[in-house]
């Protein structure tokens, strides 16, 4: 989830993988925008990122407070069966 304009945190399981710094992308312009793998090439041994699956995506307008993040966490575990 987006924790500033240009850092990111990955969670897995409750925990934080650490932040990371990204570019930040003025987005109002694109068109398609593309979430997850964007390539021209199609899906395939030559692409295998955009051969993956998505299966939900929540955006949030603004920031989401920790507790918003650990019970979309818990949502997502009971939803799909998570266990880890």
């Amino acid at each position: 989830h987006r924790l500033t304009a240009t850092t990111l945190e990955a969670r897995v399981n409750g925990g934080s993988t650490g932040p990371v710094t990204v570019p930040s992308q003025n987005l109002t312009n694109v068109n398609p925008l593309v979430i997850g793998a964007s390539s021209f090439v199609a899906p395939g041994p030559n692409n295998p990122l955009a051969s993956s699956q998505i299966a939900e995506i929540v955006m949030v307008s603004g920031s989401a407070s920790t507790k918003e993040v650990t019970d979309l966490e818990d949502y997502f575990k009971k939803k799909y069966s998570l266990a880890f």
